[in-house]
């Protein structure tokens, strides 16, 4: 029987010598550049991380406007995302050099609102003063109101303005935002807020405090907004009266950043928050509340009058609440060996970010660290803690931290920060711990050790932003 030859291996040498020219439009495909090869998805994507704004000394809106003169393909693709055409920033103030402002004028606002579609608005109002000077502003204005029903996000930054022009018009909204879900009312007068907001059936995030701190006369507690449905809060009041009365109205709170420089007496009685995660609590005001669900706490060091520190008030706030507490944020720690016992009533820690003052005794860090070691310290010290940063002055312990570093072997995120730049005396005496260090992120462990941190930062090493 004879074998018939297989009539593929002649055409598989054929092919493998054959060379195949690209076709012309091959080529012009080749040749467009990468950036005009992005699906225009992905490109819209892009143009919104791009977005900045500046009015007056802040950040203008002029990124979907610009990008539309970059080419056709750009243009093409602005124009037809309307989530690039939903932040409206409206300056209605007369500016210091005379100068009346002009960030978004009429006919803007008006393309603006065409372009966007029906997407949801994030609306921004800003003044310096105290009147609105141009009659044209009126009329942006009145564009902005007349689509609340559209407003996602409004942010008012109203320099206490009392026009009684403008409440009249702000207060034409109410119970015409069903979508609006995060507001910001910042340096703003309460009779001009009035009850605009009082009934907003999506609302749940609220912003209200003065630009400079509680020591300005920030929001009345009392402004009328719907609290029993607010889940995240952030205000600072200069009575703590004021953040009481917040707190008994707002219950359903998940998360809130509260501050107040005035402390509150105590007559036994506290708040119950039940569904509280977050919590970053300034001031001594944390004898007001009761949270049993509470996950984070951030805190700073302060003294009252009488010198005392917030560590028996912070034990009691624990212990009462009987919460299993998973992270601790404190900053300016100044009595670093005072933090121990509140550490002990926190078994349950799991991340810890500390920042010293500069008062801060090296020896008291030392005496903290010694403490927080797996062992040679107290038994049981917060035994499940994974996550780990501290640091801050000059005098920062940096080597008896990374001693107590050595300890857990079940830490899996470290930082040692220093908030100014090392002199080279210091730089020197570091040495062995940047050797340490660098040791041990090349075998894989998250280690790092920095210099000009910034605790206060709005985003801290433990992820999420405070409260």
């Amino acid at each position: 029987m004879s074998t018939i030859p297989h009539p593929t291996n002649d055409l598989d040498r054929g092919f493998a010598t054959l060379e195949i020219s690209p076709t012309p439009a091959e080529t012009e495909v080749e040749n467009i550049s990468a950036i005009h090869r992005i699906p225009t998805e992905i490109l819209c994507q892009i143009f919104t991380l791009t977005y900045t704004r500046r009015v007056g000394d802040y950040i203008t809106e002029e990124v979907p406007w610009r990008l539309g003169h970059i080419c056709r393909v750009w243009r093409a693709a602005a124009l037809g995302y309307p989530s690039l055409w939903s932040s409206i920033t409206l300056d209605i103030s007369l500016h210091s050099n005379g100068q009346i402002g002009h960030a978004c004028p009429p006919l803007m606002v008006e393309t603006q609102l065409l372009r966007s579609g029906t997407a949801p608005l994030h609306v921004s109002f800003h003044t310096r003063y105290t009147t609105i000077v141009e009659v044209g502003h009126h009329r942006a204005l009145d564009l902005i109101l007349h689509q609340s029903f559209r407003w996602e996000i409004a942010l008012l930054r109203l320099g206490q303005i009392r026009d009684p022009l403008f409440g009249n018009r702000l207060r034409t909204v109410k119970g015409k935002v069903p979508m609006l879900r995060h507001l910001q009312l910042i340096d703003c007068h309460k009779d001009i807020v009035g009850d605009a907001f009082s009934i907003a059936p999506s609302l749940r995030a609220v912003v209200l405090t003065p630009d400079d701190g509680p020591q300005t006369a920030s929001i009345n507690s009392t402004v009328l907004l719907p609290w029993s449905q607010i889940t995240k809060f952030r205000g600072s009041y200069f009575q703590s009266q004021d953040c009481a009365t917040v707190f008994n109205a707002a219950r359903n709170l998940v998360e809130c950043g509260m501050l107040s420089y005035s402390p509150h007496p105590s007559n036994g009685s506290h708040i119950l928050l039940p569904r509280l995660l977050r919590l970053a609590m300034y001031g001594f005001i944390l004898n007001i509340v009761t949270a049993p669900s509470l996950r984070e706490l951030w805190t700073s060091w302060l003294s009252d009058t009488s010198g005392n520190t917030p560590v028996p008030l912070m034990v009691d706030f624990i212990q009462r609440s009987s919460c299993r507490l998973e992270k601790l944020v404190m900053y300016g720690c100044s009595s670093p060996e005072a933090l121990i016992p509140a550490l002990r009533a926190m078994p349950t820690l799991k991340k810890l970010f500390v920042s010293f003052a500069k008062t801060a005794d090296y020896t008291d860090q030392q005496t903290l660290f010694d403490a927080l070691k797996m062992s040679g310290g107290p038994a049981g010290l917060c035994p499940h803690l994974t996550h780990i940063a501290a640091g801050g002055p000059q005098a920062f312990a940096v080597e008896s931290f990374l001693d107590m570093v050595q300890s857990r072997p079940a830490l899996s995120f470290i930082r040692a920060f220093y908030i100014e730049d090392l002199p080279e005396r210091l730089q020197r005496e570091t040495e062995s711990a940047v050797v340490w260090i660098n040791e041990k992120r090349s075998e894989g462990l998250d280690v790092a050790l920095a210099a000009r941190f910034s605790p206060l930062s709005r985003q801290s090493y433990m992820s999420m932003g405070r409260p």
